[in-house]
């Protein structure tokens, strides 16, 4: 039956429409994928790997007379038919699997203007002294590919996924700043290929041994500039938590290694440094999407925000409580303290209410006399409120006796002397 498919030239048209310099056909990938792969699994590979050869192109330099830039061209259109033909000897069982097409590095650049506190300026290198490339990589383009492959992100069918992220793991990092200091700042980011690049990464997360996490996921997303870091995270996170929370095989394990690692390395950066007891409600926009990721938040400019997880989610929320914890006491804030009530208030448990006063008396400490932060910030209620519900579903939980009783009795009565109204009432239901 393939050789059939593949002797009426079929895939030869495919995998040149895959091969154009022009990436349109990738949205039709989107749409088509699933139907490849049960027509034969290996066609999504093979048509993925054209797509990136083609997105390897050739340099471009206004320097360059017109023959040189027709030799490129000619060059760049024999390399990607030779990787057609390699596809097909392969599909028709003639040749060896093609390897995944090597992506150059990208040049970074580095915004310049002002330097954060701590931080030291370093001159670029002009611009005219700098090498050309000769080819260069259409990330753009290549993320359109590799976002139009989702519909078979199942790593478990399809194990060769977790080749793709093995290919360009080091390629995606160097090319968001991995190993320049932590105070840079990357100018054009390849922000559409990280979006569908740490998508996959994440589903392939199953599959990985913690070593192979540590080395592949953690090591490089971790090395990476402060802004850098905040912008991929805030998005792989919210992957990682999908595959975990749909049920797509990832181990408790692995989703608390993961999320501690990145808190650990938020709470090195300078703007987490600088958030902790400041009076402002504002955040800073980078920093501010990353640390509701964390928080099992969306956090968009002009929306509310939201947590993203369900009862269902919440449900299965206890394990990450002693990461969250270290997170909340770590970085006092109105920010912090808004995305941790979020996801607490989606579906309130017994076992969240020692997280929930460890958390509102770590932001007493920081926010002892502040009557914007608990009562014009509605903290004050909202805390007090949580304890309510979760004490009338549970009485025992807050008898005399429970430890956690007297970090109750502690915080309504800090409460109290601030004026928040529902810290009285709570009190005196409690007595």
């Amino acid at each position: 039956m393939e050789a059939t498919f593949y002797k009426a030239d079929k895939s030869d048209r495919l995998l040149e429409a895959a091969a154009s310099k022009n990436p349109a056909a990738a949205h039709g990938f989107g749409a088509t994928a699933t139907t490849l792969a049960a027509i034969d699994e290996r066609l999504p590979r093979s048509v993925l790997r054209c797509a990136f050869t083609a997105c390897i192109k050739p340099g471009s330099n206004w320097e360059l007379s017109e023959k040189e830039v027709a030799t490129r061209y000619i060059r760049y259109q024999k390399r990607v038919q030779a990787a057609v033909n390699s596809e097909l000897a392969w599909l028709a069982n003639d040749g060896p699997e093609p390897g995944w097409p090597t992506f150059l590095p990208k040049a970074v650049r580095l915004r310049k203007g002002l330097r954060m506190p701590g931080g030291q300026a370093q001159q670029a290198a002009p611009a005219s002294k700098q090498a050309r490339p000769i080819e260069r990589i259409d990330d753009n383009a290549a993320a359109l590919w590799l976002h139009g492959s989702q519909g078979i992100f199942d790593v478990v069918k399809r194990p060769w996924l977790r080749d793709i992220t093995r290919a360009y793991c080091s390629w995606t990092a160097e090319a968001n700043g991995a190993g320049q200091d932590a105070y840079e700042e990357v100018d054009h980011p390849p922000r559409e290929w990280n979006g569908a690049f740490f998508d996959l990464l994440a589903h392939c997360l199953p599959g990985f041994g913690q070593e192979e996490i540590d080395e592949l996921v953690l090591a490089p997303i971790t090395s990476l500039p402060d802004r850098s870091f905040f912008d991929v995270i805030s998005e792989f996170l919210q992957s990682v938590d999908s595959v975990y929370f749909n049920n797509g095989g990832m181990h408790d394990t692995v989703a608390i290694n993961v999320r501690s690692a990145l808190v650990q390395r938020l709470m090195r950066s300078s703007g987490w440094r600088r958030l902790g007891g400041t009076r402002s409600a504002s955040i800073e926009m980078h920093l501010g999407p990353a640390i509701a990721a964390l928080l099992f938040n969306n956090y968009l400019f002009n929306q509310p925000p939201k947590c993203y997880l369900l009862t269902l989610g919440v449900d299965r929320l206890d394990p990450f409580l002693p990461v969250l914890k270290v997170l909340v006491e770590g970085g006092p804030s109105h920010f912090v303290a808004v995305m941790t009530l979020n996801l607490v208030e989606v579906a309130p448990k017994s076992s969240h209410l020692p997280f929930i006063v460890a958390a509102a008396m770590a932001w007493l400490k920081s926010y002892p006399d502040d009557t914007f932060f608990w009562i014009d910030h509605d903290i004050g209620r909202r805390v007090c409120v949580l304890i309510e519900g979760i004490w009338r579903v549970e009485p025992a939980l807050l008898d005399s006796k429970q430890a956690v009783r007297l970090g109750v009795d502690r915080l309504l009565a800090a409460l109290v002397s601030l004026g928040v109204v529902e810290a009285r009432r709570l009190e005196e239901t409690l007595r």
